[in-house]
């Protein structure tokens, strides 16, 4: 990764410890102590509580997040970031994507993720493709307590049909995928957080920052931070989610969209 990268990753441990700390005092809890039922959320129809962003095509899409310890109950439940493709090769209603981030649970199109252990991943729904998933493997040396190192997660356009998908926190960190073959053009951005299933999934408060977004051919150079609350989806219950810290932007990136996983209907 650029020196940059690195350097505003470090930084934003800090930040995203004060992060936690607004959210404690704002009172937005974690998962109940049993375990919760909810209903609307199996087979093809899943719930979410996430943010999303609409540009003219980039190149370059970045979240950061912090790994937890998730829960999959009789489903899967996933904190990530996608990039899409709504108005080129695909279209609103038959989007392409790609997405990259933490998941628990979930058998599906090359990925077996047990219910009770947390892996990185990434997966991509090329134009004229199935749906592909890959396991970047268990995420190692997760706190109980969900103080842990933050990670960007980002996918950079290569500009010929290729996609590299990252998952990196400068020194302990460093994964490196590959969406080849795809012809799709990022012109949205989203992160939060999925669930599918009817029972017992959890997801500890996961706090997404520093979201920004670079033109074409730019890497990690000349990025733009949003600076809004973007569009927002929540299925609540039973996602819980909400932004803390005020809006964001460039100064303000310890501004967070908070969200955590599950209660009962």
């Amino acid at each position: 990764m650029p020196q940059q990268a690195y350097f505003a990753s470090r930084a934003l441990r800090a930040l995203v410890t004060c992060a936690f700390a607004t959210i404690i005092a704002f009172g937005l809890t974690g998962c109940p102590a049993g375990p919760a039922t909810y209903t609307g959320c199996q087979g093809n129809t899943h719930c979410y509580g996430i943010v999303q962003y609409d540009h003219p095509v980039f190149g370059t899409y970045q979240v950061t997040m912090v790994p937890q310890q998730l829960a999959g109950g009789d489903g899967h439940i996933s904190d990530e970031m996608w990039v899409l493709d709504t108005s080129t090769k695909c279209s609103p209603n038959n989007p392409c994507w790609i997405e990259v981030g933490e998941v628990a649970g979930a058998d599906q199109s090359g990925c077996n993720f047990p219910a009770n252990e947390t892996h990185f991943f990434w997966a991509d729904q090329r134009p004229g493709s199935k749906f592909f998933c890959h396991d970047f493997g268990k995420v190692q040396n997760l706190s109980g307590f969900g103080f842990n190192i933050p990670v960007n997660v980002a996918v950079l356009s290569l500009q010929d049909g290729n996609f590299s998908v990252v998952i990196y926190d400068g020194p302990s960190t460093n994964l490196n995928g590959g969406s080849t073959h795809n012809s799709m053009q990022m012109n949205e951005g989203e992160a939060g957080l999925e669930v599918e299933g009817t029972n017992s999934a959890s997801a500890p408060l996961n706090p997404f920052s520093s979201m920004f977004y670079a033109p074409l051919g730019s890497g990690f150079y000349n990025v733009v931070y949003e600076n809004n609350t973007g569009s927002v989806t929540l299925n609540s219950p039973p996602v819980n989610a909400s932004w803390i810290g005020g809006i964001p932007s460039s100064q303000n990136q310890g501004a967070a969209w908070v969200t955590t996983c599950c209660t009962s209907n």
